[in-house]
């Protein structure tokens, strides 16, 4: 199953890899965002997420209002293409404990999915599954 179109459309929030972590953690709470997308000249260079940020600022004893995104995004991002299913992005995310990934095209980011926004379709997808195939019981049981 390809990943559906709406998690594909949702808008993308990045920053530029000079602003401070301070900077950063503020749009992630404007945005209501778990990790920023750091982009450069277009192109996808690193991510930021909470995770970095109470790892690598605040458990390090770090000055927020000092440190750059730069210093401590995670610059070797994984992702996946458009056409990947939910299963292998939700492989992906298990096998390198993350918990964000950008889907992209030809170089380019379409969209941030978040391990939250897949495990809700995941769920909406058994129960659906689950449905047709009491439908399909409660048939046969007339036939029986």
């Amino acid at each position: 199953m390809e990943i559906p179109k709406f998690l594909r459309e949702r808008a993308v929030q990045a920053i530029d890899s000079l602003l401070t972590i301070q900077e950063a953690a503020g749009l992630m709470q404007i945005h209501n965002v778990g990790a920023l997308l750091v982009i450069e000249d277009g192109r996808l260079v690193g991510l930021i997420s909470e995770r970095d940020i109470a790892c690598k600022v605040a458990a390090e004893g770090r000055d927020p209002s000092t440190t750059l995104v730069q210093q401590v995004m995670t610059s070797e991002v994984i992702s996946v293409v458009e056409t990947d299913s939910l299963e292998y992005a939700m492989e992906l995310m298990q096998r390198h404990h993350i918990r964000h990934l950008p889907m992209m095209r030809d170089g380019q980011v379409l969209a941030m999915l978040g391990l939250r926004d897949l495990c809700e379709l995941r769920v909406k997808l058994l129960h659906s599954e689950n449905r047709n195939l009491a439908s399909i019981v409660a048939l046969h049981d007339q036939d029986a």
